[in-house]
């Protein structure tokens, strides 16, 4: 015997409770299953991350969160189009610098002098080896020690491991971050 379009109309206004519930249930299997694929990996990603001041997310933070957390700046600084926010280090002659892009923390900036950090070698054997060695601002004397998955660059001295300079940024691949600081080679330089 056919079913006519009557008696499927019949079926669903009479099961109205029940084909709702079965669309409601396949939504939120849905957006379950949804959440276990993507969370992980946005959480690794900000898992794996090194934060400034083990609160300031680079990518993530607001300028608010940044005030809060570490104060009124001591000088604000814009420049082609970036605001830059400057805090006292204990580098009379250098400030630590904190960058935005529009309202977010795109690049922190930390002056050091001496081991008060640390030297190289604890941060290599904390995390491992850096994925690049990067030339730039510091020359062959500093250059910069790369952790795109963390989101980490160490400006160190190649024969003591002193630390000059830390950059905390949002984590990213060599290529991304070669792109957004061109000043920045992985060959040695030949003069500098």
């Amino acid at each position: 015997m056919p079913i006519t379009l009557t008696q499927v109309s019949k079926t669903a206004r009479s099961e109205l409770v029940l084909i709702s519930l079965g669309i409601i249930s396949i939504i939120l299997f849905a957006f379950t299953i949804y959440s276990f694929v993507k969370a992980p990996g946005e959480e690794n990603a900000s898992q794996n991350q090194v934060a400034y001041k083990n609160t300031l997310l680079p990518g993530t933070s607001t300028k608010d969160e940044v005030v809060s957390s570490l104060g009124n700046p001591k000088e604000i600084k814009t420049e082609g189009g970036k605001e830059t926010y400057l805090y006292s280090s204990t580098n009379q002659y250098r400030s630590h610098e904190v960058q935005f892009s529009q309202d977010t923390t795109s690049l922190v900036k930390e002056q050091i002098i001496g081991s008060e950090k640390g030297k190289l070698p604890d941060f290599i054997e904390k995390y491992g080896q850096p994925q690049a060695i990067i030339y730039g601002s510091h020359g062959t004397i500093a250059p910069g020690h790369f952790w795109g998955d963390k989101g980490l660059m160490l400006f160190a001295n190649v024969n003591d491991g002193r630390l000059i300079e830390i950059w905390y940024f949002p984590p990213q691949s060599l290529a991304n971050f070669l792109k957004t600081y061109p000043n920045f080679d992985t060959k040695e330089p030949s003069q500098f």
